[in-house]
Parts: C-alpha cells; sequence; structure tokens
C-alpha cells in the first residue's frame, strides 16, 4: 500500500523539484497577492467613502433643520421645502425626515416615507440621538437612518424641543458594492488562469 502511494506521489515530487515549477508557483502566488491586496484595498476604501458621504449628508440634513427650527420656527413655508419638497425633487438617492414634538405627535413628514419604511420600527431604532444605523425598508431597500433633538427657538423664547428623524436611500450604493464585489472575484478567476502562463514564461526565459 505504502509502495503504491509513494508511486502515485512520484510525478509529483518530479515535479515540485523542476525549477521552472518552483519559479511559476513563485511568480503566480506573488501576483495573486499583489491582485487580491490591491482590490481589497480599493474596496474598503470605496466602503469608507460611500459611507463618510452618507453620514456627512445626514449630518449636514440635521443641522440645517435644527437651524431652522431655532431661528425662523414660525416659518412654515420653509419647513415645508425643506421636509417635503426637496426630497420629491431628487432623481436618485432619496431621503425622507420626519418632525415629531415633544409628545412624539407627528408635525411633519415627507411623502411616501410611510410607504418606505416601518415608522414603529424607525422611532425603535433611533432612540439614541446622532447614531446612525442601518435599517431594511418596507420593500427590501437599504437605508441609514438617525435622529436628533432639535430645540424650538432661541434660548430665550424655547418652548419645545422637537425630535428630527431622518432616513436615506442608500440602495443604489449597496448596489454598487455588489457589482464591485462581483468584479472582484471575476478579476481573481482570471488571474488564476492567466498568472501561471505568465509565470511559466517568465521562468522559462529566466532559465534559458
Amino acid at each position: 500500500m505504502s509502495w503504491n502511494l509513494n508511486r502515485s506521489l512520484a510525478p509529483v515530487s518530479r515535479l515540485w523539484k523542476s525549477l521552472a515549477f518552483r519559479l511559476t508557483a513563485a511568480y503566480a502566488l506573488a501576483g495573486l497577492f499583489l491582485v487580491f491586496f490591491a482590490i481589497i484595498s480599493l474596496y474598503l476604501v470605496l466602503v469608507s467613502e460611500l459611507e463618510k458621504s452618507t453620514e456627512l449628508f445626514l449630518a449636514d440634513k440635521v443641522h440645517v433643520l435644527s437651524t431652522m427650527l431655532r431661528e425662523r420656527p414660525d416659518d412654515r413655508d420653509a419647513l415645508l421645502e425643506e421636509v417635503e419638497l426637496e426630497s420629491a425633487a431628487r432623481r436618485y438617492e432619496q431621503f425622507y425626515i420626519r418632525l415629531l414634538d415633544e409628545r412624539n405627535t407627528q408635525l411633519l413628514i415627507t411623502p411616501g416615507m410611510a410607504d418606505q419604511l416601518d415608522l414603529a420600527q424607525l422611532a425603535m431604532e433611533t432612540q439614541t440621538p446622532g447614531r446612525t444605523i442601518r435599517m431594511k425598508g418596507r420593500n427590501g431597500k437599504a437605508f441609514r437612518v438617525t435622529s436628533a433633538p432639535a430645540p424650538v427657538g432661541s434660548p430665550a423664547t424655547q418652548t419645545q424641543t422637537d425630535t428630527i428623524q431622518i432616513a436615506i436611500d442608500v440602495s443604489q450604493k449597496e448596489e454598487l458594492l455588489a457589482r464591485y464585489r462581483l468584479w472582484f472575484w471575476d478579476i481573481l478567476l482570471a488571474t488564476f488562469a492567466i498568472f501561471p502562463l505568465v509565470g511559466y514564461q517568465i521562468a522559462q526565459r529566466g532559465i534559458r
């Protein structure tokens, strides 16, 4: 039995002793490692930048609404434009805003928000102000949601503190990352096929 095993492994042993094979393996593994490292690095940078852009957008919206409630609490037309109209004018990366008073009574809401999100779940998910979290919409779309308290009026005339809830649709960004991951595996499969051939040619030239 041992003799048969040694006999079956003999071609592999002879192949490994071949200088061309070892050089080919070294070149192919080095190339695969470099490609893998480069693609992973680019993916992590892409994820970081997309998340950063979403965080900045949400922070900017919270700041704008907080400023309006503090400095122009009676300007309902401006609030309506910010909450109800601006999102409707956007074709991509839709966002939704909900404004609640201290008794959690809804004051303003972006049209269609209740169709896209479970508002009760949104209230539970955003109990920690200033925290941005992921949330699935009713249709399976990915959202990033956050909330923030917003004092109404200047400190001298402040009468209440409203709550701002914001959700932004990030499903297109998720699709972009999914396409990148598919492209990543396609590139790896191609390198598995091409790099050994290239490595063998380099090894043969080097030996000669």
